[in-house]
């Protein structure tokens, strides 16, 4: 069965266009396909002691003469080692899934006015992740939607519900957020303590850092983010505001090459995507805050 079972999925990534899946760790980092010759690895055992079994089942140990029981052993005896050979094969390919770190920037993404990039950080097996593009709007317009937590769900990627906390004043506060990832792994929430702050250039940057030892809105089956730093930067430009998002997430445990590969790359894709639409919605067009100062 399990032969049947590994033909059938080397039979569709090789000849349909589902083609040989590349996975990409919570670092970023690619396998290069050694998942895929693993599992061929395994097939290829599997196809051998089937024909050893086959072949013991055709010449029954009662039909040799005693003294080539030394030079063809008993099919117990060549099961057992066939074990132990699969057993040896699966600790010689078990390094092939730890990914050597990549130290360089790496361009992910550059489509529809937006880039998505990578890079390593020190000390830590996660890479970070930034998205950059240029919007034509205004900085108070871009900082109103930030802080809409309400709306949070129409632009960030996978947010399903976000609300403040705590408002300490207008420049800090406490935002709960929600992620909904895809079955079977659990959901995502963190409570973040957010600062925005103004720079002489006039560029405002929110930084929001995970408060890890937080119970607030614990929820069963949902993981909390307990290691999460993320930035927005606006910096007024001709025509309007370049944007640039940076985070820094340790997800809180393993998970599925397509879902590392949604929250590095397709998730600050999209968030971007959407929030350029909001943006230009025309619906913080007049927003205005007392800590943002024309210089």
């Amino acid at each position: 069965m399990m032969v049947n079972t590994i033909s059938g999925a080397i039979f569709f990534h090789l000849f349909t266009s589902l083609g040989v899946v590349h996975v990409v760790d919570a670092a970023g980092d690619t396998d290069r396909g050694a998942l895929f010759a693993m599992a061929y690895g395994i097939w290829v055992c599997c196809v051998v002691k089937l024909t050893l079994e086959w072949r013991a089942r055709s010449s029954p140990q009662r039909w040799r003469r005693p003294e080539e029981h030394a030079m063809y052993p008993s099919p117990l005896a060549m099961r057992r080692r066939l074990q132990r050979a699969l057993f040896a094969t699966a600790l010689l390919t078990a390094p092939l899934g730890n990914i050597s770190a990549d130290e360089t920037k790496d361009l992910k993404k550059d489509a529809e006015g937006i880039q998505v990039l990578t890079q390593a950080v020190e000390g830590s097996k996660f890479k970070a992740v930034r998205a950059t593009m240029t919007v034509e709007t205004s900085v108070s317009g871009l900082v109103a939607l930030v802080r809409d937590t309400s709306a949070c769900a129409e632009w960030v990627y996978l947010c399903i519900t976000s609300k403040e906390h705590r408002v300490v004043s207008e420049t800090e506060m406490y935002i709960y957020t929600h992620n909904d990832l895809p079955w079977p792994v659990s959901d995502r929430d963190a409570l973040f303590h957010v600062v925005w702050e103004q720079a002489a250039d006039s560029s405002v940057t929110m930084t929001a850092r995970a408060v890890g030892d937080s119970d607030i809105n614990k929820k069963r089956g949902v993981v909390r983010l307990k290691d999460a730093l993320t930035n927005w930067t606006f910096n007024p430009v001709e025509g309007g505001v370049e944007v640039v998002f940076d985070a820094h997430v340790d997800p809180g445990g393993p998970l599925p090459a397509f879902v590392t590969n949604m929250l590095l790359i397709d998730a600050p894709f999209h968030t971007l995507t959407r929030m350029r639409a909001l943006a230009l919605s025309g619906r913080y067009d007049n927003a205005h805050f007392d800590f943002l100062k024309a210089k």
